[in-house]
């Protein structure tokens, strides 16, 4: 699940940035579609050959972007064109194609004739270990949506060749969005938790609790802590007493400690489900499906701890530059705005961040409407207090002073 949820996001959001540069390098498109193997399958095919060479009998070289085939074992040519090329021109009565497109249509039929000839078919199963044993039909890439009469298009495209389908790069993103969603979209936009940590975490060999949210240990509580083998786990005990526990692949997230990095942790709360997925600098690092947990929301969110478990005992050892919590998964684009602006602020920063708090052994902060921790009438119910001058986090820069008290600014949207 790891591999399929970062081969959907990582080819979206690089087509996405892809066609925001406006881009005329036709290369940079076929290396997208060469580097994504996703998304050829999200188009129903199941071979490709990539700049295949077509040696005619003649000595004529003809090399199409790519050679494809579908489910059904049939082939197609697949040629890629760039997205700013216009389709349709108008005139007074009837929509015409403008002359690029007549001239990219006729080069896939050019491509397509190829294979009219037994000795050119017999050339090219030779070299490339396939038999197509007759012409094609082309698939042409080109161009964006923009307000496009799709009947008018096929209507001119028809007039022309019934040989050729024309399809947009919006086409693509469109499928490989459906299939994300079909696939992975009970993961997102449902109730739930998630935590951001922007984190330099601390290799001590021993327990180093990150987070805890609940008001008991043993029933309706999420944590996430460095257990002894230096792996970075979450558990979830919910108001039953089921547990489920995970952990994140430090190889699949390319965790390291002593460096800053980005965490995002997402629990979410389905009908019949409950999914978890953490990241670390946008490298998912697990992600976990199973039946459905129930939780008392209310509780988790007022009784949240950073820096240790529930109720104050576990030590941590960690700097925490940034944290964020919402009571919610996210949207694929909602993630990806986040890891960019995150990554900008943080890890793009040549110089210290404004907020830095040192945890270390038992220091920590809790939740102002915490139940287990000693209410500080000087905050609201929302904002992280510590819990006594001698025994706090260490503090660098900027945070608001009430009273005897050093509140950090750490920024919560969990109301």
């Amino acid at each position: 699940m790891i591999e399929q949820r970062t081969q959907f996001e990582n080819a979206i959001s690089e087509l996405k940035d892809l066609l925001a540069q406006d881009s005329n390098n036709e290369s940079k498109f076929q290396n997208w579609f060469e580097n994504h193997p996703i998304v050829m399958s999200s188009l129903h095919y199941k071979e490709n050959i990539p700049h295949p060479n077509l040696k005619a009998f003649n000595g004529e070289l003809f090399i199409p972007d790519f050679i494809v085939q579908l489910l059904n074992n049939t082939w197609e040519i697949f040629e890629l064109k760039l997205p700013f090329e216009k389709l349709l021109k108008s005139k007074e009565r009837r929509n015409t194609f403008y002359a690029k497109i007549y001239e990219y249509c006729q080069q896939c039929i050019e491509y397509s004739e190829f294979f009219y000839d037994n000795t050119n078919r017999l050339n090219f199963e030779l070299e490339h270990g396939f038999n197509i044993p007759f012409p094609p039909r082309s698939t042409l890439i080109v161009g964006r949506d923009n307000g496009i009469d799709r009947f008018k298009l096929n209507k001119q495209l028809d007039q022309f060749t019934n040989r050729i389908n024309i399809i947009t790069f919006d086409d693509i993103l469109r499928q490989l969005e459906f299939d994300r969603l079909k696939v992975l979209g009970d993961y997102e936009n449902i109730q739930g938790l998630s935590v951001l940590l922007v984190a330099n975490i601390k290799n001590s060999g021993r327990l180093n609790y990150l987070f805890s949210c609940g008001s008991k240990g043993d029933e309706n509580n999420i944590s996430i802590y460095v257990n002894t083998q230096n792996q970075i786990c979450y558990k979830l005990i919910d108001k039953k007493g089921k547990i489920l526990e995970g952990s994140i692949d430090n190889q699949a997230s390319k965790f390291e400690f002593g460096k800053s990095m980005y965490f995002l942790f997402e629990f979410g709360f389905g009908a019949d489900y409950t999914v978890c997925s953490s990241e670390v600098n946008g490298n998912y690092g697990s992600v976990i499906r199973t039946s459905k947990m129930e939780f008392d929301y209310n509780d988790l969110i007022k009784n949240t701890v950073i820096g240790t478990n529930y109720d104050g005992k576990q030590n941590s050892n960690f700097d925490l530059y940034g944290f964020v919590s919402w009571p919610n998964t996210f949207s694929l684009e909602n993630r990806l705005i986040l890891r960019n602006e995150v990554i900008d602020k943080f890890l793009n920063n040549k110089e210290i961040p404004d907020a830095q708090i040192i945890f270390y052994d038992n220091r920590f902060l809790y939740k102002n409407s915490n139940q287990n921790f000693t209410k500080n009438n000087d905050c609201t119910i929302n904002d992280f207090v510590q819990t006594n001058k001698d025994n706090q986090p260490g503090l660098i820069t900027k945070g608001v002073k009430k009273g005897e008290l050093f509140v950090p600014v750490i920024y919560n949207q969990s109301k």
